[in-house]
């Protein structure tokens, strides 16, 4: 198709531009399709004309149109996810990317796409890692390639957090309570298990969007065993669970911030004299030594009471902060914090 428009366009522009090669000639076919006598002549001049500049932009509106509309759709599906953690939803998210990348996609158009997502998550680090990176690669850098580049660098970062976490925990004939939904933690199970720990979970329902559901399907598929409770119900099963784990979003040096019910497991850790340890990968580690404000939008409150009353007020958010001496050891890949 692109070949027959070429090739066509080159016609076109022969015969109305070429041959007509000189400015009086040109002026007087203008002057003649302008003239009231000769008004009927105007579409022979005027129609050709704009079917042969669409014809030449054809190949550009094609691949702008495509961009903008393929990255309208991916990122779509990316900011409709509210259970998924931030290191999971990052790489959910390259993965679509190469997907789509096969038809070539726009520059600016994907970071236009990109820091939208990141409004609607403004504390996932891992995606602010991701973001920086790409505005930092050269103008000239094919995108598949940067994208499959850092895909390979980061793409095992669970699994080296989890064998980091196992060199200091052991889990063996113990029973952990888990919170939300984390790729570390559920990397953490699974490599204790291949290892022949036998441990048990007790994983929280992680309101409002109650995606530790989604979490405890996963490890239980993965055979192990899992209790789920109520995020309110944690200190009515003391004392079956030995330990805490949860995961983070972004780490600061006085707080981090996680699912909302982070802070209340920390509170009942200290009460009840658990650890709670803290699993995350070093890029969100952030760069700040104080936790900003929160700066997040009010989540839809049918989530919380469907058809509630007009006379009550419905808060509903996903993230809270979580002060650091809470926690007994963050870990990261690369050391014990």
């Amino acid at each position: 198709m692109d070949f027959i428009c070429s090739k066509f366009l080159k016609s076109v522009n022969f015969i109305y531009f070429v041959l007509p090669h000189t400015y009086k000639e040109y002026r007087k076919r203008w002057d003649a399709c302008n003239s009231p006598e000769q008004s009927s002549k105007q579409s022979f001049f005027y129609l050709p004309t704009f079917f042969c500049l669409i014809l030449y932009l054809y190949p550009y509106l094609r691949l702008t149109l495509y961009s903008v509309l393929m990255m309208k759709t991916l990122f779509a599906k990316i900011k409709k996810d509210p259970t998924s953690g931030s290191s999971i939803h990052l790489k959910n998210l390259i993965c679509q990317l190469q997907q789509y990348m096969k038809d070539g996609v726009d520059r600016n158009t994907l970071y236009k796409g990109l820091l939208e997502v990141q409004q609607v998550f403004p504390l996932f680090k891992v995606l602010e890692h991701f973001i920086e990176a790409f505005r930092k690669a050269p103008s000239q850098t094919d995108i598949p390639a940067f994208i499959m580049a850092y895909q390979k660098q980061w793409s095992a970062i669970n699994e080296q957090v989890a064998s980091n976490a196992l060199n200091y925990l052991n889990l063996d004939r113990k029973t952990l309570l888990l919170h939300s939904n984390s790729g570390a933690i559920q990397a953490i199970c699974q490599l204790a298990k291949a290892q022949g720990q036998n441990f048990k979970i007790i994983q929280t329902e992680s309101r409002p969007a109650h995606e530790g559901r989604q979490q405890a399907l996963y490890l239980a598929n993965s055979g192990i065993k899992v209790t789920m409770v109520a995020d309110t119900a944690i200190t009515r099963e003391f004392p079956p669970w030995d330990m805490a784990i949860v995961g983070a979003d972004a780490i600061f040096q006085d707080a981090f911030i996680n699912k909302i019910g982070t802070y209340g497991i920390g509170l009942a850790c200290k009460e009840l004299q658990r650890p709670l340890f803290l699993l995350a990968d070093s890029r969100k580690l952030a760069r700040q030594k104080v936790s900003p404000e929160l700066k997040e939008a009010r989540k839809p409150a049918d989530e919380l009471w469907p058809g509630a009353p007009s006379l009550i007020e419905v808060s509903n958010y996903y993230f809270e902060k979580t002060p650091l001496h809470l926690i007994q050891k963050c870990i990261t890949e690369e050391a014990l914090l």
